[in-house]
């Protein structure tokens, strides 16, 4: 009889039971044969067992963390190392119940190590966008013409976009003079260009000149053509007599993106280079994480090993082999067993 923990008021329904294992020693006297057509266990002790299966489902599926782990998970676990013990009475079934719940228990401190890993690991791009931000901070003049990348190097996402934006920029720049006036081109090849072209004639790439230049420009046509990126960059010119020819703002963006990109290469570069080298170093927990995880698996080992070997002096016993009460197991903690953990912060 099972009971549906999705549905805790839904009825009981019968489980399908499982085998009866052959009996020794006193339960050997009981029937073991089954009428062709009948289902479940014959003796005293299988049928104990199985009247117990859904109180003890129950039971165990209240132990389920939500949202991690399946009944049905725990159902084929349960299943797994009850039939390799192979309980034959209530007492051993208690004590097979017992070894699945401590081997599913590990089962989460292997979980929860990996967790602190990948969560240690994944921090890494971020700690070292910071540490390379510090050591710019450091080394560069406080104005120059990567100003701009003082502020993207603390932030590895911010980085890696704007070395993207020039990317785009710098090529969709190398082909624009060959480009026919008729030919559409996408937006995601304009907005770099128009940054850059922005950039170049002082404007900041996402402020009010640029966000005007762009509104305008999208609200008389729905496509983007040569000559109508050109009247665009046209408008980042500063009016007057010294506004510069269209195609020497456009040099002077071409060559300035070129500079930017060939040094934001070299930011990603020390980017990469020192994430890489703190993620090998993360392939351990940290060292709070680590701790938990030692003693927390050696307390759960301990109690496996005793509740194996209970289940195993019960299983002699019962059939008929010597079970000396004095049994010598042998553990140690954690922090005996390494001691450079307890210096370790």
């Amino acid at each position: 009889m099972t009971i549906d923990i999705v549905n805790p008021g839904s009825a009981p329904q019968e489980d399908t039971p499982r085998a009866d294992f052959p009996a020794t020693g006193a339960l050997a006297a009981t029937p073991r044969g089954k009428p062709r057509g009948t289902t479940g266990p014959t003796t005293d002790a299988g049928k104990a067992i199985v009247a117990r299966n859904a109180t003890r489902h129950a039971i165990f599926a209240a132990h389920l963390v939500d949202g991690v782990e399946t009944a049905a998970d725990w159902d084929s676990h349960h299943a797994g190392i009850l039939d390799s013990l192979a309980p034959h009475t209530p007492l051993e079934l208690d004590l097979a119940d017992r070894v699945a719940l401590l081997l599913w228990r590990l089962r989460r401190v292997t979980r929860y190590e990996a967790q602190a890993i990948s969560s240690h690991v994944a921090q890494a791009e971020a700690d070292a966008a910071v540490k390379l931000d510090e050591e710019l901070s450091d080394t560069r003049p406080p104005y120059d013409e990567f100003e701009r990348f003082r502020y993207l190097t603390a932030d590895a996402a911010a980085l890696r976009a704007a070395h993207q934006d020039l990317v785009r920029a710098v090529a969709a720049l190398d082909s624009l003079p060959s480009l026919k006036d008729g030919v559409t081109i996408p937006e995601e090849t304009v907005f770099p260009m128009l940054r850059a072209v922005a950039r170049a004639a002082h404007h900041a790439d996402g402020g009010d000149r640029f966000q005007d230049v762009c509104r305008l420009a999208l609200a008389t046509a729905q496509e983007w053509t040569r000559p109508r990126l050109v009247r665009a960059f046209d408008s980042f010119a500063t009016p007057g007599p010294n506004k510069p020819a269209i195609q020497d703002l456009i040099g002077r963006a071409h060559r300035v993106a070129r500079r930017e990109l060939e040094y934001a290469a070299g930011l990603v570069a020390r980017l990469d280079a020192a994430a890489g080298t703190l993620r090998r170093a993360r392939i351990l927990p940290p060292a709070k994480p680590l701790d938990r995880v030692m003693k927390y698996e050696a307390h759960l080992s301990r109690l496996l090993l005793a509740t194996l070997h209970e289940l195993e002096a019960l299983q002699r016993r019962r059939q008929g082999d010597p079970t000396p009460l004095a049994r010598l197991s042998v553990s140690t903690d954690s922090e005996s067993a390494l001691p450079w953990l307890r210096s370790e912060t």
